[in-house]
């Protein structure tokens, strides 16, 4: 992870009170690797359908029933080749629930890291652990526990569709 994205996210995090953290939609998703001339951004509407208030650690959903978000969650925790590209994706939400443009400028919500095995398609997500930097954004808005936080998981089809497309044009 760039250091650049680490200040970012550790700055906003301390800026920002807590109940400022609004359970807004996805507006914004921004991939951010040193492989990457420059980040993404994306606005497009399909950033909505990546839930950042969902899965595991909402309504006290354990990972065994968990839906929504990027994670293939019943796939379970996993071990994914070390040697992937990897992407910091930052998830940022409406700062209030309507969606009207007085609302303000999104807010910087959730944090992971995503790689993606080219041989296979398959993606992964990363969730931050307690112990890591990254954690001081993803704490305040959810605790997924910890047989979420600190690990692995495959992703769904829906983001790899997603991201994918983004990650190869920015090559290009």
């Amino acid at each position: 992870m760039t250091r650049t994205v680490v200040f970012v996210a550790v700055a906003s995090a301390l800026l920002a009170p807590a109940t400022l953290v609004a359970k807004g939609a996805t507006t914004l998703i921004e991939l951010h690797s040193p492989a990457l001339a420059a980040p993404i951004h994306s606005t497009d509407a399909r950033v909505q359908e990546f839930e950042v208030w969902s899965g595991p650690g909402v309504n006290d959903v354990a990972v065994a029933d968990a839906e929504g978000f990027i994670a293939n969650w019943k796939a379970g925790a996993v071990d994914p080749p070390r040697d992937l590209r990897r992407y910091d994706v930052l998830f940022y939400t409406a700062s209030c629930a309507a969606q009207d443009p007085s609302c303000g400028n999104p807010l910087l919500s959730y944090i992971v890291t995503y790689a993606i095995d080219p041989a296979t398609r398959q993606g992964y997500v990363y969730f931050p652990g307690e112990s890591e930097t990254l954690y001081a954004i993803n704490g305040p808005s959810i605790y997924r526990g910890r047989e979420v936080e600190g690990r692995w998981f495959r992703t769904t089809t829906t983001w790899d569709a997603f991201a994918t497309p983004l990650i190869a044009s920015a090559a290009r």
